[in-house]
């Protein structure tokens, strides 16, 4: 039977970009189609005034062990963040990783022996294998850091309003198996942002492929183990990938729903003359009685080409959807609080209310190796291996060989 294409890869986020990109260099002929205008999926990036804004609160870490084989981090001139963090407490800031003295006074306010039990569990988690560190009990975050370091302030105070903000739960119900990774992950490398946003991580993906393999603003309604409608028009190919949003892959499998974590990012802008000394740290509010955002940093302290000329540009999310225009002005006064600026000096630029952010990686949490369906369709997303950029391009890789192992056995023909 003839087929249109060899493969057909709906979604041009970076799960289905990885998985079109290795098949290509294999010689495979792919199609890819896309909903929306552009590709990247949920890591997109608008430009605004001269700004230039991330949807949502977007980092990459430069030791995720998936970007290190695929992406040309040279090419893509990372700006990283310091180890460290700035924390807003009751009645002081304190900031960790600006310089020896502040680091000392950080380290002096908590209890010194869950400091060191959080000390002990870091570096163990940078020794471990990964696929060890997958074996383990399979119980909650909040479970894991009672169980290891105590109920203390260093987890109250810093552990949780941090790791809130990566998992995009209050509550980090989140299974300790993705936990050890978040952590062994930040301690191995430092989380940043590529010199000129987000998007160049998908524009460096399609790089080098050829101009017609991505068709944009193409609607799939229905997919099968070996064809694809889209637009209106139905495609046949040996075999079909589905690499779309975890909502857009559950719809068109009739399977249930993934659930998913929301978030709203605010960005403000303030002059540089206003902006004061750079910290390029993180902040988070562990205060006895936090008000809305779970983080919030400076962005342009790492990345100066985010925002034009003499200005700054700082990125804040809060975890949920926060609409109304009171949560604008509570996201204002809280940014400017946690970097000791004047809120009369800052001005909202845009805000953006993301109800699909990341997949929960609540436990039971499975990161699944195979990426074939019962229905025969293949699944290629970051909900099949785990909620992150490095989780997106893990599970493409994987989709994709898995179609060469069948392709070299004469499968699907």
């Amino acid at each position: 039977m003839a087929h249109d294409f060899d493969v057909i890869v709906v979604g041009a986020g970076l799960a289905g970009l990885a998985t079109a990109r290795r098949l290509t260099q294999a010689g495979v002929q792919v199609k890819v189609f896309e909903s929306s205008d552009g590709v990247g999926g949920r890591v997109r990036t608008d430009r605004v005034d001269g700004f230039s804004l991330d949807r949502g609160f977007q980092l990459y870490n430069m030791a995720y062990s998936e970007g290190k084989q695929i992406l040309d981090h040279k090419s893509l001139n990372l700006k990283k963040f310091r180890k460290g963090v700035r924390l807003l407490l009751d009645d002081q800031i304190l900031e960790l990783g600006i310089s020896i003295s502040n680091s000392k006074d950080f380290y002096n306010h908590f209890d010194r022996a869950a400091t060191f039990k959080l000390i002990k569990y870091l570096v163990a988690l940078t020794v471990s294998k990964p696929e060890d560190l997958a074996r383990r009990a399979d119980i909650a975050s909040s479970t894991t850091l009672t169980g290891l370091i105590g109920r203390n302030e260093i987890v109250d105070q810093v552990l949780k309003p941090f790791l809130s903000g990566v998992f995009l739960e209050p509550n980090l119900n989140t299974s300790r198996r993705w936990l050890d990774q978040v952590l062994r992950f930040f301690v191995l490398g430092s989380p940043g942002v590529p010199a000129t946003a987000m998007d160049s991580i998908p524009k460096q993906l399609i790089r080098g492929l050829p101009q017609e393999l991505i068709q944009l603003n193409t609607e799939v309604t229905q997919v099968s183990a070996q064809t694809v409608i889209a637009n209106g028009r139905e495609y046949s190919a040996k075999y079909v990938v589905l690499g779309a949003d975890p909502a857009t892959n559950a719809r068109l499998t009739k399977a249930d729903a993934i659930k998913m974590n929301s978030v709203t990012t605010w960005y403000h802008a303030i002059s540089t003359r206003h902006r004061g000394t750079k910290t390029k740290l993180l902040a988070i509010d562990g205060s006895t009685n936090p008000s809305l955002l779970t983080n919030s940093c400076v962005i342009t302290d790492i990345a100066p080409s985010y925002a034009p000329k003499k200005m700054e540009l700082i990125s804040s999310s809060a975890v949920g959807i926060h609409e109304s225009d009171l949560s604008d002005k509570v996201a204002l006064d809280h940014a400017a609080t946690l970097h000791s600026l004047n809120p009369n000096q800052m001005s909202l630029i845009k805000k953006y209310v993301i109800s699909q952010a990341l997949p929960a990686a609540n436990s039971p949490f499975v990161s699944r190796t195979s990426a074939v369906q019962s229905s025969g369709i293949y699944l290629a997303s970051d909900s099949n291996h785990s909620p992150s950029i490095n989780g997106a391009l893990a599970s493409g890789r994987i989709t994709a060989d898995a179609i060469l192992n069948n392709i070299h056995r004469g499968n699907n023909s």
